[in-house]
């Protein structure tokens, strides 16, 4: 029968002959069910190279570099077992793995392990590093910390990933300014504050913060309203003549003096300062003083 063959010599056809004591060598008798011989699945070597009887196991070796993946992990052989309907289960085959990826310098790895074809490695440049390569500035406007290298049927990874540093974190720059280079500055290098219109810097620190070793940058001068310099009152002198900006109620003043003869009148003062919209309070106008009427001979003068 199909899938049965004779025991004593492994196929399905036999001879047996009388013999002179009236009995037939040799004793025949069918023994089954087979599978056919395994085929080697590719990057694999088969053992026993035959026909095995169902409940048998066959050996599945695979070349070097290449692994089964099973629940408990790749291995580098397995077994597939005859089964009554002449089929080999689990159908194993074998696929590229690459080894262990090397950890770059500054940087970890997402795992540490084998890594099948076809699958990723994250790798994770340490703080203040970040992960070089080709097309980045040199201020690191395009850079980043992180890189996935995945490995391919060669059963090597790509990309190759480095990490380059040290590096200061894109600066918060202070308000009512930017920065550039506005991403990642190397560790001695400096980037610029620029006020926005109508702000100019002021205050402690500098206008070109340095990347300092411990990746912070050195203080920054902040950036405040401008008001310019007040305009001319017509008859009297301001003073200072000098930009003010506002860096509070009722601060940066100039000091309106009206020439001799003149006197500051109207709504505004002789003290206006640089308020937060970049214009100054209302400023005092000066006007020509006549002095006192002289009364004429034989009349009295009334004070309107």
């Amino acid at each position: 029968w199909d899938g049965f063959s004779l025991s004593s010599c492994g196929s399905r056809r036999g001879v047996a002959i009388c013999q002179p004591d009236l009995s037939y060598r040799p004793e025949l008798s069918c023994a089954g069910p087979w599978c056919s011989q395994l085929p080697p699945p590719p990057h694999a070597s088969v053992s026993p190279s035959a026909r095995v009887l169902v409940g048998a196991r066959v050996n599945v070796s695979c070349e070097e570099g290449y692994l089964l993946s099973s629940s408990s992990g790749p291995a580098r052989w397995g077994e597939e077992t005859c089964f009554q309907d002449g089929v080999f289960r689990p159908q194993l085959r074998c696929e590229p793995w690459c080894e262990a990826p090397a950890q770059p310098e500054h940087a970890t790895l997402s795992r540490r392990d084998r890594v099948r074809s076809g699958e990723g490695v994250m790798v994770t440049c340490d703080p203040g590093y970040l992960i070089a390569g080709e097309g980045e500035g040199d201020e690191g406007e395009l850079r980043r910390r992180k890189q996935e290298i995945r490995c391919y049927p060669n059963r090597s990874f790509w990309p190759e990933v480095s990490c380059d540093g040290p590096w200061c974190s894109p600066i918060s720059p202070p308000p009512n300014s930017f920065s550039s280079p506005s991403g990642y500055v190397r560790v001695g290098s400096n980037v610029t504050i620029h006020c926005m219109e109508g702000f100019v810097p002021w205050g402690e620190g500098g206008q070109f913060p340095v990347c300092l070793p411990n990746l912070s940058f050195s203080p920054a001068r902040g950036c405040v309203r401008s008001c310019g310099m007040h305009p001319d009152v017509e008859h009297a002198q301001v003073a200072p003549k000098e930009r003010r900006v506002h860096v509070g109620w009722g601060s940066q003043k100039v000091t309106i003096t009206c020439d001799k003869g003149f006197a500051p009148v109207g709504p505004g003062s002789v003290e206006p300062w640089c308020q937060e919209d970049g214009a100054f309070t209302p400023a005092a106008s000066c006007l020509r003083v006549c002095g006192s009427f002289p009364a004429p001979p034989h009349a009295a003068v009334l004070d309107r």
